[in-house]
C-alpha cells in the first residue's frame, strides 16, 4: 500500500483526481464564484452579479474578446447574453459614444447586448432588471434549477465514489475476488418426515 499523490500520479482531467479533490475541499467550487464577484470592477457591477446568480444564471465577469472586455456575460446551452453596466461614475457621458461604437463591433461578429444604467438600477434594481429578464428569455438562456441540479450531482457523486472505491480494492488487491471464500450454505430445515419415529409408551401391567 501505497500513498497517492494526486497531483503528481493522476492527470488533471481523471475522474478519480476530481473525486478525491472534491471530497477534500468541496467548497472550491463556490469560491470560484465568489472570486469572481470579487473581479468585478464596482459595487454595482457585484451588485448586478449577485442577483444574476441568485437566479441561477452562469455568469462571467469581465469577458475577454480580443483587446474588448465585457462586464458581464450570461451563458446558456446555445447562447450568450453581454450585460454593460453603465454606471455613472464609470462611463461618463464622454465616453457613451466609444462604448456604443465597441458594442456595435462585437455585435457584428454575433454577441447580443444589454446595458443597464447605475442609477436607474439603485433607484429601483427590480424594475431595472426586467431588460434583462425578459432578454434572456427571448434568447433562450434558462436558470438552473439549484435542487435539481444539486440532487443529481450529489448521485452522480455517490455512484463515482462507489465505483473508485471498487477500482482501488481490486488495484490493491488484483486477486481479491477471486480469493473471496464461498458463502456457506444454510443447513436444510427439519421436516416430519425426517425425523425418527417416536417409540410407543409400554402397556401398563
Amino acid at each position: 500500500v501505497h500513498s497517492l499523490d494526486t497531483k503528481a500520479d493522476l492527470k488533471p482531467g481523471d475522474l478519480r483526481r476530481r473525486l478525491i479533490e472534491h471530497a477534500i475541499d468541496p467548497s472550491a467550487a463556490m469560491r470560484k464564484l465568489e472570486e469572481g464577484g470579487a473581479r468585478a470592477e464596482s459595487d454595482f457591477e457585484q451588485r448586478v452579479l449577485a442577483e444574476l446568480v441568485k437566479r441561477g444564471y452562469r455568469v462571467f465577469p469581465h469577458w475577454r474578446v480580443g483587446k474588448y472586455r465585457i462586464d458581464l456575460v450570461v451563458l446558456g446551452a446555445k447562447s450568450r447574453l453581454a450585460i454593460e453596466c453603465d454606471g455613472d461614475r464609470y462611463l461618463p457621458l464622454d465616453r457613451i459614444p466609444e462604448a456604443m461604437a465597441r458594442q456595435a463591433v462585437l455585435e457584428r461578429v454575433g454577441w447580443k447586448f444589454e446595458r443597464i444604467r447605475g442609477s436607474e438600477f439603485f433607484m429601483d434594481p427590480e424594475r431595472a432588471l426586467q431588460p434583462i429578464w425578459r432578454r434572456l428569455e427571448s434568447l433562450g438562456i434558462e436558470p438552473r434549477s439549484h435542487g435539481a441540479e444539486r440532487r443529481a450531482h450529489d448521485r452522480r457523486l455517490i455512484e463515482d465514489l462507489t465505483r473508485l472505491a471498487q477500482e482501488i480494492r481490486l488495484s490493491i488487491a488484483p486477486g481479491a475476488e477471486r480469493r473471496r471464500p464461498a458463502p456457506v450454505a444454510a443447513a436444510p430445515a427439519a421436516t416430519a418426515a425426517s425425523l425418527p419415529a417416536a417409540t410407543p409408551a409400554p402397556p401398563p401391567a
